[in-house]
């Protein structure tokens, strides 16, 4: 099923490229219209490459990790602050908070990758009109790092299955990316010590938590 997918959406821009280049040698004059379209296929297609090539590095344990102190409040503002323009584009309200700071060990521009995975994820779930959420706050000895939207929601049949690769809510919420960001992110946590929670109710929202181990600064 994931190659299935993936070579379905490597097929799609790869028609409309074909099919943009045709119309150019027929009619030259049409190139500043079609160039557009052409750098946006071939942008989702390098995405989607680099996602797979990342994701398979990470299954087999290839991707070496920096190590430092990670300090979780400037990660989550960096995050919330990058996501805003996808939020105003979408009229999503984007807001962050941090209740209590706190600094994970690890690799921060890796960390960084997986919660903007989750924020663009919620972002993109959410309707016009919405909310996303992000806050920090400490939870004994782990930074837990909380998404929470008021989007579509997960059905309960499928939460589950969220975090598979290629794995896409059902319905016509189709995402047009790699289909791989939450399990990337997934990943990248889970190597880092940490474990990402999902509560979800379909129509109301939900809320990806991730918990990180955080030592003293």
């Amino acid at each position: 099923t994931f190659m299935t997918n993936v070579f379905h959406d490597l097929r799609t821009p790869l028609f409309v490229l074909q099919g943009c280049l045709a119309r150019v040698r027929e009619q030259p004059g049409c190139l500043g219209e079609e160039l557009p379209v052409m750098q946006g296929r071939l942008e989702f297609m390098r995405r989607l490459v680099e996602d797979m090539f990342l994701m398979a590095k990470l299954e087999d344990r290839q991707v070496i990790f920096d190590t430092d102190r990670v300090p979780l409040a400037a990660l989550v503002q960096r995050v919330a602050e990058g996501g805003e323009v996808q939020a105003s584009q979408k009229q999503v309200s984007l807001t962050w908070q941090v209740r209590q700071d706190c600094t994970a060990w690890g690799d921060e521009a890796r960390l960084e990758q997986a919660v903007q995975n989750l924020v663009s994820n919620a972002v993109y779930y959410t309707r016009p009109g919405g909310r996303v959420t992000v806050t920090l706050e400490r939870r004994q000895s782990r930074g837990a790092i909380l998404v929470e939207d008021t989007g579509i929601g997960i059905p309960p049949e499928e939460q589950r299955r969220i975090f598979e690769r290629y794995y896409t809510v059902s319905g016509k919420h189709k995402h047009h990316s790699s289909g791989l960001g939450l399990s990337i992110a997934q990943e990248i946590v889970h190597q880092h010590g940490g474990e990402i929670q999902l509560e979800s109710t379909p129509g109301q929202g939900s809320t990806f938590t991730v918990l990180l181990p955080i030592t003293e600064k």
